[in-house]
């Protein structure tokens, strides 16, 4: 029992310090090109759609374990996410409609569109790609998020070769390191 409370009070506190971290967005204009992309600019309050705590969901009560944002009143789609800290790239998911990826201890979801393009090898959002890489280590399916104004790819191991065509020279070289305010991912309605 005294470990159950001792979780939960520290999952409590990394959540609630989560929650007073500065979370930001860049704008882009109509169609977000790769040279589309304007300042970083904080979310607002307004901004939260979703709050961290119990809410009424699917009929019922359940816990949510995020915050949820979105640009207040402006299709935002494709608008890109900035990494809140620097940290390692431990899970990218982009197999089914629910897709994220996580960066040290930030869990940043709901990333790119529920639908595939391509013969399901790669989404497209904005000046971002998620594309499928070779698996290595066992794993069946890696993916790679690729910044095209950038030309940063960001995958759970380094060193994977990602193909694009008309590009970053057509390939680029994946890393699993973020730096704290570098985009990382678009705002998207997977999930």
């Amino acid at each position: 029992m005294k470990y159950k409370i001792m979780v939960a009070i520290i999952m409590a506190t990394m959540y609630c310090y989560a929650q007073n971290d500065l979370v930001r967005y860049r704008p882009c204009s109509s169609g977000c090109e790769p040279d589309d992309y304007g300042d970083i600019t904080e979310f607002k309050t307004q901004d939260v759609i979703s709050d961290y705590g119990v809410r009424n969901a699917d009929g019922g009560t359940r816990f949510h374990q995020a915050i949820d944002y979105t640009v207040y009143d402006i299709e935002d789609m494709g608008y890109s996410i900035v990494a809140v800290k620097e940290g390692t790239v431990s899970d990218i998911n982009g197999d089914d409609s629910y897709k994220g990826i996580t960066v040290g201890n930030y869990r940043y979801t709901h990333i790119f569109d529920s639908y595939l393009v391509n013969d399901e090898t790669f989404y497209k959002s904005g000046k971002f790609l998620l594309k499928k890489v070779k698996p290595v280590s066992g794993k069946n399916t890696w993916w790679a998020i690729v910044d095209l104004e950038h030309c940063r790819a960001f995958c759970e191991e380094s060193g994977r070769i990602v193909e694009i065509s008309g590009y970053c020279n057509n390939s680029i070289s994946t890393d699993n390191w973020v730096n704290e305010g570098w985009d990382i991912a678009p705002i998207g309605g997977s999930g």
